[in-house]
């Protein structure tokens, strides 16, 4: 009957159906809808899980730094001393102190005119390299003369008895003469250290182990250490 009231009144589609059979047919109908949303969301998860496994994952970075200390120029652990300046004994009582006070330890005395290589100055004393007996101290400036120079490359002196400086500016300039009118030869970094090979007025010669060469910073902007 139901089929028959169907038959006679085709576009009532759906709504001429009996209502158990109208009911089935959603159901059936959403049943195949839910089975392809269900089919296109695995499909989405599993793309997503691959995207993500096949992805290489960014590095970190390294924070960054306002300013890197280079290594200190003091590395090595002899000195050539035909870098620091040569002296002469001046007298026949020139005691070596173990510090530069009258009242200290003392040997000697040297030889006169034997030959000292100068390692920093303090007041009115000297300190000294004693290449013939491969021993350093302090001696009276009066006692120990400028010389010339002796470039004999195979006398080498201890790195830690060597004074330094210590650049304590962001930027510093080295010149070829201690004189801010001298070519620039140089710029140091904060905290970079060099050898101290002797001074003049408020300027420091050092080394540039670099350039392989000598040159002047101005004491203002360095911090000096020194060796006792």
């Amino acid at each position: 009957m139901a089929l028959s009231r169907f038959k006679e009144n085709p576009g009532a589609g759906a709504r001429g159906l009996d209502p158990c059979l109208r009911k089935e047919s959603v159901v059936n109908g959403f049943g195949h809808r839910g089975r392809g949303i269900l089919i296109f969301f695995l499909a989405m998860a599993l793309t997503a899980l691959f995207s993500g496994a096949c992805t290489t994952p960014k590095k970190d970075r390294a924070p960054k730094t306002a300013e890197t200390a280079p290594v200190p120029s003091p590395a090595l652990k002899t000195v050539p001393s035909d870098l620091l300046s040569s002296l002469r004994v001046a007298g026949d009582s020139c005691y070596v102190f173990l510090l530069p006070d009258e009242k200290s330890r003392h040997f000697g005395p040297l030889m006169k005119g034997e030959t000292l290589k100068r390692l920093d100055v303090q007041g009115p004393w000297i300190r000294v390299w004693i290449p013939r007996l491969r021993v350093s101290g302090w001696v009276p400036r009066a006692l120990a003369l400028e010389a010339p120079e002796n470039h004999d490359t195979s006398e080498s002196i201890p790195a830690h008895l060597m004074s330094s400086v210590t650049v304590i500016v962001r930027k510093a300039n080295i010149r070829e003469a201690p004189t801010t009118e001298a070519d620039i030869v140089l710029v140091a970094k904060r905290n970079q250290q060099f050898w101290l090979l002797k001074e003049k007025g408020d300027w420091y010669q050092i080394w540039l182990p670099d350039l392989k060469r000598k040159g002047w910073i101005s004491g203002k902007i360095v911090a000096r250490l020194r060796k006792e």
